[in-house]
Parts: structure tokens; sequence; C-alpha cells
């Protein structure tokens, strides 16, 4: 939310009238019958008059006020005015039923007190007041859920009885889908007196139309009431991209937004104007992106209401239809690049959620729309190490596919996900499938789905077989003139040829290869042909050359990334040909905790060799040694992983930090984003964000700018920490 140059003005008035019971020491008034006396304290100055009814009863009347007014007080060029009055009057009774000072007072007391405060930014102004910090997603901690500032703002306006059992992890879910802001997590915490978290949960899937008893103006207690409020003061043009944003459930973009909103009534280049206008109002909010395209988003509970007025508005198909133009636009500039579409991919990982939705409202009778956003959320969510749910996304546009033009593409990325999990001899089935759609089609197709054929027929210990498939496919892509493509079919045939015992042809193939990574393919594209490099030496028994290629890959890519994982086995078999069967044991062990996490394992001809280097190493130790080695494989892991690998003590901590969170919290001082921060290190944002709520834990922080003031002082300097 944002306030601007409008002030913000509250007031609190308490009870205007209430009873009184005072038990006092009092000297008694003056024996006259009426009195009349000039009084000054904490209610201010005013005056009372006094009547006796009889020597033990009296009766008092009283009238007092005062008023302080502050003005113009300024803090950050902010300007704070503020009034206070204190009007009250008095009816009490008094009775002294002995001689002495002793009374007991009752009576009615009128409080018409108020306070009334402004706050009122520079002119043109703008300050932002984000929602409440909310758990990640995976966060399921207890210690960490606590912390939250939207989760102790909902447990603390439930009654102490009912915060005992009470599910951390779904008051933290509530909390993410109502972004944090304040006024709808206590209405979410009002509703949760007299509903379940199920049935809250439940109901802000349509929206939630939950009301605050008390006093004030309908938007200070209905979360509808405050966008209505907000949506009245649009323009039309602004109402018209309001309401169509809210198909686009996972963020948008300027190009994106543009494609959806723009139509006869609303022109391309009136959309990011219009943006600008709707951020300003607080009626979409900044969003992640990759630091390269500033990214927006509608809340939660805005997007709802913005997706009422769409469909009273009759634009819901539309709409949809745009958005999924759109997207399909872009998926189809993925499957229309090789093997290096790297660009396009990392842009439809921010799209999610809208490939998602759009794929749930594209009719199954526009096959290639939901081919294209079927298989481009399955090369995400694969990406993304997510192998089941990839294949599961596959298999439901595989009969879609039949009519459609990118069937062979929907074969080939579906026998890749089978051959991930292992499901070898179905995935040789749909990639000889995809083969022969392919030659129908073109080449680009054909390379792809040659190059899944090799793969899998590797996968399955097929060797024999996957060494043609690499050389046709490398025959196919070279009249294309693609150098990073042929390159990639060269190392790929160089790696299976090292497997298969030709080591000749291998380093010629590498010996092309390897200038063209170097001068076009980035730094983590680089690392598996350093892989091959490795395997390439560990056959030639040239452990030193060996060890150098693999350590330049751990200086690309974390030791528990998947490629990664490959050169810490290979390390393995370096150890183990060295006589050093204790570090072999434990950097095997460490390989295979790693691969659990990424739920992906190597080629059954490589696994081969580092079984084979297991077991020389274990038996050269006794088992309690091995059992010993074992153990601290499984544990290490970041950090003390790389460590480990370069033998070297773990880099010192900055306080209560380990090495990888000072890093990143340097990085936050320079002003990095999560996912420019993921870029650096070679980390997924997941990881980065994993790592960011560790650090408010340890250093009991609550923002990002908090983190950031900590790395600045940590350092002594005004040089950022960050690597």
């Amino acid at each position: 939310m944002k306030t601007t140059s409008r002030s913000r003005r509250r007031s609190l008035s308490r009870l205007p009238l209430a009873g009184l019971l005072l038990v006092a020491l009092a000297g008694r008034p003056a024996r006259a019958a009426t009195a009349v006396s000039l009084t000054a304290g904490s209610l201010g100055g005013g005056v009372e008059v006094t009547q006796s009814f009889s020597p033990y009863l009296d009766g008092r009347l009283g009238l007092h006020g005062a008023s302080l007014t502050q003005r113009d007080r300024r803090v950050a060029d902010v300007r704070y005015d503020a009034t206070a009055k204190a009007r009250t009057g008095t009816a009490f009774l008094d009775w002294h039923p002995v001689a002495s000072g002793f009374r007991l007072t009752g009576g009615l007391v009128y409080n018409g007190s108020r306070l009334e405060g402004s706050s009122l930014p520079p002119p043109g102004g703008t300050f932002r007041i984000g929602g409440l910090e909310v758990p990640e997603p995976a966060e399921k901690r207890r210690r960490v859920l606590q912390r939250s500032d939207a989760v102790r703002l909902f447990l603390a306006r439930l009654p102490a009885s009912d915060r005992k059992d009470v599910s951390l992890g779904t008051v933290a879910e509530v909390c993410r889908r109502l972004d944090g802001l304040p006024l709808a997590v206590e209405l979410a915490a009002h509703q949760a007196r007299r509903k379940s978290l199920t049935q809250i949960l439940a109901e802000l899937d349509d929206g939630p139309k939950w009301r605050l008893d008390g006093h004030g103006p309908a938007r200070h207690r209905d979360l509808t009431a405050v966008i209505d409020w907000s949506h009245r003061l649009l323009s039309p043009p602004e109402r018209a991209v309001f309401r169509r944003l809210s198909v686009l459930v996972g963020g948008f973009d300027v190009e994106a937004a543009t494609a959806v909103c723009a139509d006869g009534n609303v022109g391309a280049a009136q959309v990011l104007p219009l943006l600008l206008a709707l951020e300003a109002k607080s009626l979409i909010a900044p969003g992640t992106g990759d630091g390269k395209r500033a990214r927006f988003a509608q809340l939660n509970c805005v997007r709802g209401y913005a997706f009422e007025r769409l469909r009273e508005a009759g634009e819901v198909d539309a709409t949809r239809d745009r958005a999924a133009a759109w997207l399909s636009g872009r998926a189809e500039a993925l499957c229309e690049t090789l093997f290096f579409g790297n660009t396009e991919l990392q842009r439809l990982q921010h799209e999610r959620d809208n490939l998602a939705a759009a794929i749930h409202y594209t009719s199954d009778d526009d096959c290639d729309r939901r081919v294209l956003l079927g298989v481009a959320l399955a090369r995400v969510r694969w990406q993304q190490r997510h192998s089941t749910t990839a294949r599961r996304l596959l298999t439901t546009v595989l009969r879609p596919s039949l009519k459609s033009r990118y069937h062979s593409e929907a074969l080939t990325w579906s026998a890749l996900a089978a051959s991930a999990q292992a499901d070898h001899a179905q995935a040789v089935r749909l990639a000889e499938h995809a083969v022969r759609a392919a030659r129908k089609q073109n080449p680009p197709a054909l390379a792809k789905a040659l190059d899944a054929l090799a793969f899998v027929r590797a996968g399955r210990g097929d060797l024999s077989g996957a060494v043609p498939a690499h050389r046709e496919c490398l025959e196919v892509v070279r009249p294309l003139r693609q150098p990073l493509d042929i390159a990639k079919c060269q190392n790929c045939l160089a790696w299976t040829l090292v497997m298969v015992g030709d080591t000749a042809e291998a380093e010629q193939l590498l010996d092309q290869a390897l200038p063209v990574y170097r001068a076009l393919a980035a730094p983590v594209e680089q690392a598996a042909a350093l892989n091959t490099v490795g395997a390439l030496q560990l056959s030639k028994q040239d452990f030193v050359a060996a060890e150098a290629a693999f350590l330049d890959v751990l200086h690309t890519v974390p030791p528990d990334d998947y490629v990664g994982s490959l050169a810490v086995d290979g390390l393995a078999i370096v150890a183990a040909g060295r006589g050093d069967p204790g570090r072999a044991v434990t950097l095997t062990a460490a390989a295979r905790a790693a691969r659990e996490r990424s739920d992906l394992e190597p080629a059954p001809a490589w696994q081969h060799w580092v079984d084979a280097a297991s077991r020389q190493a274990r038996s050269r130790l006794s088992r309690s040694k091995v059992d010993s080695a074992s153990a601290l494989g499984r544990q290490l892991a970041g950090d003390h992983l790389e460590a480990y690998l370069f033998e070297r003590a773990p880099l010192a901590a900055e306080g209560p930090l380990s090495h990888r969170e000072a890093q990143i919290a340097g990085l936050v001082a320079d002003g990095l984003t999560n996912q420019e921060i993921a870029d650096r290190l070679h980390l997924s944002a997941r990881t980065v964000r994993s790592h960011l709520t560790n650090i408010h834990c340890k250093l009991d922080l609550r923002s990002r700018t908090q983190v950031a003031v900590w790395a600045v002082l940590r350092s002594g300097r005004s040089e950022p920490l960050g690597v």
C-alpha cells in the first residue's frame, strides 16, 4: 500500500458515558449549601458546583476541558499534525458515613475527548507501506513461523484460549494468501473465532467477504469496501487495465500486460502509463523479476475483486484468449530453439503460474496451443528439478498432441521425463516415436528427438545404441550452422565415446568443442563440457588433469547441483586412484546425497565407474572407518562440502552467519534482488530465500533493509560485502 499527498487522519474516542464508583479519603467541603470552585488536573481545567443535601450527602456537577495542538512536526520530510481535545462532564454523589474525611463516591462521567492526527507527505511524494512479512511456502520450522509479523498479528487477534491448538502452518498459509495485508489478516483472525482455518482458506478461493464490527467508515472494516473505494476513483481506461490484469495470476511484465490489456479501447502505448498509475494507487504492486524486466502483480484479494469486475464486463473469455495467445507465443519461441533456449526458458520461469492457469482454461480443441503451453510448463518444472511434475504434465498433453504439429516436441520431453524417473523401456519407446514423428517435420525437431533418443538409451545402459543416435544428431545439426549447438552435440558424443573406451575420437571432438564453449557458452553450460574433459582424463589415468577439470566445474556450479555432483563423483574416483580411500568414500556419499535432493540419477556407465572406485576404496578401510566416512559425506552440504572439496577449512563466518549467508547479506546490501543474487552465486532463487530466512532468524532482523544495514556495519567500510 502507499500513502500519497493526501493526509491520513486517525481519531480516537472512548465510551461517551460511564458509571463510576470511588472510595476515597478527602476533606469535607465547606458547609455552605452550594459552592462553586475552579479545578485543574489530568482532565484539564474546569468548574465544579457542589450542593450539600445533608451532613452526610453531597452532590457535585463538573465540566472540564483542555486542548493541545502540535502543528507542522516534520520527520523524514513528512509533516505530522496532532490535536488532543479533552471534554468531560461529571455528576457525582458523595456519601460521608462518618464525620472523618472518608467518603464513597458514585456517579456518571461523560467522555467527549478526541485525539486526531494527520500525516502529509511532501508535494507529489509517495511512501510505500508493504504487507507484513510472511514465511516462505516451504517453511515448516515452528520458530520461524512464530517470528513472522503476519502470523504474530493473526495470533494476537485470537483469544488466548484459541491459540493453543492452532496450526501455525495453516495460519501462515492464510497470511500468505492475504499477502500479509494487516487489515486482511485482522479480518481473517476475527473470522477464526467462529470458523476453522480450513473454512477460511476455502473462502479465500472465492474472495473473502468479511467485515469487522465497530465504528468508523465501512472501508476500514471491510476488505472489499477498501478496494471498491479505490476502484471508484479510477478512470475508465484504468478500470479496464485493472480488471484485465486479473487473468495473469502469476504476475506480469509490461510486455505481458500490453498483450493482455490492449484492445480497441485501450491502446498498446497507453498500457505502461496506466500500469504506473495503478501502481501509484496501490492496486498493483512491484513483483519479483529477473533484474532485467520490471514485474508487477495484483495481490490475491485485489485480483479476486478485479476478476469479478472482469466477469461483470463480459470480458473473461476475450482476455483469457489474449493471455493464452501471448503465452503460447513465448512457448513457441522456446520450442523453436535447439539446445540452448535458456533465455526463453528463464523468461517462462516467471510465467509458471500463468502457464498453469492458461492450460486450465484452454480448450482441448485448440491442440497446438494446449501442447505448447503444456510442454513449456513441463520444461520449466524440469529445469527446477521437478521431474515428477514435469512427467505428469507431459502425460496430459500427449493425447492432444496427436493432432498437433508439436507432437514430436511433446514426445521428446516425455521420453526425457520418463528416463529421469528410471522408466527406461517407456522412455526408449517414446524417444523412438519422437524420431519417427520428427522426420516428417524439420531438422531442429529431428535433432532434439535424436538427442533425446541417445540420452535415454544411455540411461538404459545401451551405449552401443546411444553412439549412432549422437552421430546422426551431429550430422543433422551441422548444416544449421549454429556453432554452440554443434559443440553441444560434439560434447555429448565425446562423453559417450569415453564411456565405451574410444578416447581418441572423444579427444578430437573435445578439441573442436571446447573453444566454442569458452567463447559462446555461459559458465554453467561450460561445466558440462569440463565434466567430459575430466572423464576423459580419468580414462587415461591422468589424475592431476582430471582433478583440475572437476575443480574447474565446482568453481562454476555448486556441488549440490546435478552437474556439480558428477564432478564430486569424479573427485572421488581421483581420490581412490591416488590411494586416499577415506576421502573417496566421503565424496561418493556426498555426491549421492546431492543427487537424491535433485531427484536425478547419472547414466549407468558413469555410475559403474563410481561404484568400482567406491568398492576399491572401501576394501582398504575397516568397517567402522567406512561407516564414519559415509556418515560424514551424507552430512556435508553447501559451504562445508565446498571447503572439504577444496581441502581447506570452512571460510570464516561473519559473526553468527555462515560464509554463504554473509555473502548473501553483502549482496542484499549491494541492492541485488533474490534472482540477481541467485544468478551471481549460481544458486536457485528458492535457495537464496531460504538463506535469507536463516539470516533473519540468526540476527533477529525482520526486514531486508535491516539485513543490508547489518552487512554494511559489519564490513566497517563502504564497499559491498558481496562477491
